[in-house]
């Protein structure tokens, strides 16, 4: 297993249209050096559990992980 130098942390209070285009953008890098994703879900609903699942499947170049941060709703705990 490779250890990342660049660490990619996605603070997600939903999924939208937005979240998968950053996502696009991410797979479209040319950066050489090993790095990883890592979204917070801030949201408790198990719908957009699935739907961050969904988007990150579709896209598997991306080794993405998903933390829970839903037990506080804000941006700067996500």
């Amino acid at each position: 297993m490779t250890v990342p130098e660049v660490s990619v942390i996605i603070p997600v209070g939903r999924v939208d249209d937005d979240l998968g285009a950053m996502l696009d953008t991410l797979v479209a890098q040319t950066y050489a050096g090993a790095w990883d994703l890592i979204c917070s879900l801030n949201s408790p609903d198990p719908v957009e559990r699935v739907s961050l699942e969904g988007l990150l499947a579709a896209r598997p170049a991306l080794a993405a992980r998903i933390v829970d941060s839903s037990d506080l709703r804000s941006a700067s705990h996500a």
